[in-house]
């Protein structure tokens, strides 16, 4: 299900009645278009002309008297878009900028451009069609002369996010026509300058969810992996939140209840930050539909930072035999949820895989690897 902001919502509806009515009779009148949706006639004068703007409307004839202005839309055939989905999470002075791509070349492109420019980035990276960074919350300097493209500055404030990113050349063309119309976008405001483009780009701050899952399966069925990865898709269908990835990772392989590799899962979503117990409660009970184990468990937190605390238990989880006890206490004292779904045994690899989020896959599947290479460390 894809959940659209207000604002696009409304952009929609405007642009949706101004096609259909200047089909009916020519033109149309803002008049015309608040008689059929009901906003307010400001709302609707506001983004026709924004939409004037974008060039999908045209003033034919301004208004004269008691005669209102007509104006009609214009069918405009626009380039691809390589800017799917921009989204945003927030975790402290710490913010998570996702750009999901149509084209690998430009997430390639981009993940060289943002990293190599410096500004307030800190990590970036390309995972499947996402590009994922990293940014401190502040003002950076960023090299035009050597890249295209550099983020400038990012900032929070009232729950939303806005980030401000210069480009020159060709590239500025993404900033003023394709990042508006990207899922996630609540409205991108342009600058233009004699060399550059500057592009403010606002989004909604979410929050990092990393669900943790372990012991769902029996010797001869089942597998948490598949149950997790599924755990993933019915979430993504919630209304506010946005899939991130599905991780597997090996703990100590030679753990004696293990069924085979001794491998977790987990999961990691952006979400609206009020809608958390509404996702956890799904995910009990999904969890409990399709668990095939007595001793299944999860454990959760907000955030993309990971404690010291819980990337060492972690560690210890990949090499000795670990407590029950020791992995309630480390992810009470981390700010995380424990859930026993149907036991207690999953909880010591569910909080495990909390510690191994942000990690390479090189890492999560070599339990011999040193886990102190992290992207968010």
């Amino acid at each position: 299900m894809k959940v659209k902001s207000k604002v696009l919502e409304r952009r929609s509806v405007c642009l949706e009645h101004a096609r259909s009515i200047s089909h009916e009779k020519g033109y149309f009148t803002i008049k015309d278009i608040v008689n059929r949706t009901g906003m307010p006639r400001s709302t609707v004068q506001d983004w026709i002309n924004r939409l004037i703007g974008e060039g999908s409307v045209k003033l034919i004839q301004t208004r004269d008297g008691s005669r209102p202005a007509r104006y009609v839309s214009i069918s405009r055939e626009l380039p691809a878009s390589s800017c799917k989905r921009i989204f945003t999470t927030v975790d402290g002075d710490r913010v998570e900028i996702f750009h999901e791509c149509r084209s690998e070349g430009c997430l390639e492109f981009c993940e060289w451009e943002h990293g190599g420019s410096g500004g307030v980035v800190r990590s970036v990276k390309k995972e499947g069609m996402l590009l994922h960074e990293i940014v401190t919350v502040g003002e950076g300097r960023i090299d035009l002369e050597r890249y295209a493209v550099g983020v400038m500055d990012v900032y929070v404030k009232d729950g939303i996010v806005y980030q401000r990113i210069a480009s020159r050349g060709g590239p500025a063309y993404s900033l003023t026509e394709m990042m508006q119309f990207a899922e996630g976008v609540i409205e991108v405001r342009v600058e233009r300058h004699p060399e550059y483009i500057v592009g403010l780009i606002l989004t909604e701050a979410l929050s990092h969810l990393t669900i943790g899952v372990d012991d769902t399966d029996l010797e001869d069925r089942g597998a948490t992996f598949a149950v997790t990865l599924s755990l993933l898709n019915v979430l993504s269908t919630l209304p506010g939140v946005i899939p991130i990835a599905h991780k597997v990772a090996f703990l100590k392989p030679d753990i004696p209840y293990r069924t085979v590799g001794n491998s977790v899962s987990f999961i990691e979503l952006a979400i609206k930050p009020q809608i958390l117990d509404t996702v956890i409660e799904e995910s009990v009970r999904y969890l409990k539909s399709e668990t095939l184990s007595d001793e299944t468990a999860m454990a959760y937190k907000t955030g993309f930072s990971v404690d010291s605390r819980l990337r060492a238990f972690a560690a210890k989880a990949r090499s000795e035999k670990i407590d029950l006890d020791d992995a309630i206490e480390v992810a009470d004292r981390c700010g995380a949820g424990v859930i026993e779904v149907t036991g207690r045994r999953g909880i010591i690899g569910a909080v495990a895989a909390l510690g191994l989020s942000g990690l390479s896959k090189d890492i999560l599947l070599n339990p011999g690897l040193n886990l102190y290479e992290s992207r968010y460390s």
